[in-house]
């Protein structure tokens, strides 16, 4: 299988970006040492037990350009910092990886 997500220049190997085929991929999760996840869908797609071992966090927003996504970017910013400043590694998702994921990591 192709390689599921992107590794995010400039933050030492540590921020990764992908859609939902990356979370489908648990071995790659592992391989990448993946320890934090934060996910922007509508649903809570990673209600599962195998997940439950990584740090979470979920916001729930529509994949729509309506969409105020600015109202959580304080949130995604202190998780995204806080999990890399205690040495973690940090997987944003949202469904394909190209517009609430890409914009919380550039945020």
């Amino acid at each position: 299988m192709k390689e599921a997500m992107d590794q995010v220049p400039s933050c030492d190997g540590k921020l990764y970006i992908s859609g939902l085929d990356a979370v489908n991929q648990p071995d790659l999760l592992e391989e990448k040492g993946i320890t934090h996840t934060l996910t922007i869908l509508e649903f809570d797609y990673c209600d599962y037990e195998e997940y439950s071992r990584y740090h979470r966090l979920l916001i729930q927003a529509e994949d729509n350009p309506k969409e105020n996504l600015l109202r959580h970017i304080e949130a995604t910013n202190a998780f995204i910092t806080e999990a890399l400043d205690a040495g973690g590694v940090v997987l944003v998702h949202c469904a394909m990886g190209q517009s609430w994921s890409a914009a919380a990591v550039c945020a």
